[in-house]
């Protein structure tokens, strides 16, 4: 009995030094967020920046060469049978894989793993891998920052553009459409995803446990079920996208593949100086500009005290109410015009501590408290 309280008081021991760690993880993250959010944060906003409501597609004038889909296992296959047109791998010379037309109906339409040298895939168009699954870009497990996604249109696939544990890349001006899935992304973090179109899919795009992403003037439109969805997903900054005819605009939402569903909710978000235009253009029930099932997302921007342009906020209401759980989630400083940015938008210089180091960081001191609590144990016997 007394080894069985010994054993408790050193299990009570392991469980404080985990929650300090946590804090410890949750504060550095918070502090990245901040970091990211101050070097895209537009300066000097103003009544005069507002203006009328642009909802177009990246415009594409590229002549297209029919090729086969294009398989990369390795740094061996950036070749040019493989797609590549220049290039050398390096930072300053990436491969370029450009100005193809794939069909994906017998594999992804490009499909690059485990590489670590730079590219960029631009100016493509592919499409029809919507009946065999097939995705049209598909990252999986790429080094980080080494993959630029430009001015490509990928439509009719399962999945538009997909990144699965690849992390800091960019995705600029791309069109993703009539696709199941516009853009996925799985346990990726610190990409940056700006001026794309991602509209007329089932789901717009769908971020599951990903962290400090940024995405900044996008469109969102007339998705059939959700244009921006989180699950178990953190610390992203969603600004200056116009999110419009969906069913529902943004859903931020915990994992249902979680025992402890709530402990991978989606948490601590920033988003501001979006613009929500019509909902529910499906007329399905329930159908709404936003849904909040998450924990301290932020429905502003704290500088400017500037939040987002609801079409359907009552006026006569100070501010505009998540329909969420929580009483907290909650607009106080709507806009009462759509938003226009007007500065350049670049991609953030990220604070590199990544989710990997996180990740190293408990695993050690997990490993470190398990010790302590064992000698104390010892030297209690």
């Amino acid at each position: 009995m007394f080894l069985l309280f010994k054993q408790q008081k050193s299990i009570k021991y392991v469980i404080i030094i985990l929650c300090l760690i946590g804090g410890t993880i949750n504060a550095l993250q918070t502090n990245a967020q901040d970091q990211t959010t101050d070097q895209i944060r537009s300066k000097n906003i103003s009544e005069d920046n507002f203006g009328p409501l642009v909802y177009t597609h990246p415009s594409f004038s590229y002549s297209y060469s029919p090729h086969d889909p294009i398989e990369i296992n390795d740094d061996t296959d950036f070749t040019s049978a493989n797609g590549v047109t220049s290039g050398s791998g390096t930072e300053e010379k990436p491969y370029i894989i450009g100005h193809w037309n794939i069909t994906a109906s017998g594999n992804h339409g490009i499909f690059i793993n485990g590489t670590t040298k730079h590219f960029i895939i631009r100016n493509n168009f592919i499409d029809n891998g919507t009946s065999e699954g097939n995705q049209g870009i598909y990252l999986y497990k790429i080094a980080s920052g080494t993959a630029k996604l430009e001015n490509n249109v990928c439509q009719n696939n399962a999945i538009g553009i997909s990144l699965f544990l690849s992390s800091d890349n960019s995705l600029i001006n791309n069109l993703c459409t009539n696709n199941i899935i516009g853009v996925y992304i799985n346990r990726s973090s610190y990409n940056f995803l700006a001026n794309n179109n991602i509209s007329n899919n089932q789901g717009g795009i769908e971020m599951d446990f990903s962290h400090n992403n940024a995405l900044i003037n996008n469109t969102f439109g007339s998705n059939r079920y959700t244009g921006i969805v989180l699950i178990g997903s953190s610390f992203n900054l969603i600004s200056w996208n116009y999110i419009i005819d969906n069913n529902n605009g943004i859903y931020l939402y915990y994992s249902y593949y979680s025992p402890f569903p709530k402990a991978i909710s989606s948490d601590n978000n920033l988003i501001h100086h979006n613009s929500f235009i019509a909902y529910g253009v499906f007329s399905y029930h329930g159908s709404r500009h936003a849904s909040d099932y998450g924990n301290d997302n932020i429905w502003y921007d704290k500088e400017s005290n500037e939040g987002n342009y609801w079409d359907d906020r009552d006026v006569e209401e100070d501010g505009y109410s998540i329909p969420s759980p929580h009483p907290r989630s909650i607009d106080p400083y709507p806009l009462q015009v759509p938003p226009v940015l007007t500065t350049p938008v670049e991609k953030p210089k990220w604070n590199t501590t990544s989710d990997a180091s996180f990740s190293h960081i408990f695993i050690v001191m997990t490993i470190l408290s398990v010790l302590v609590s064992t000698n104390y144990v010892k030297r209690k016997k």
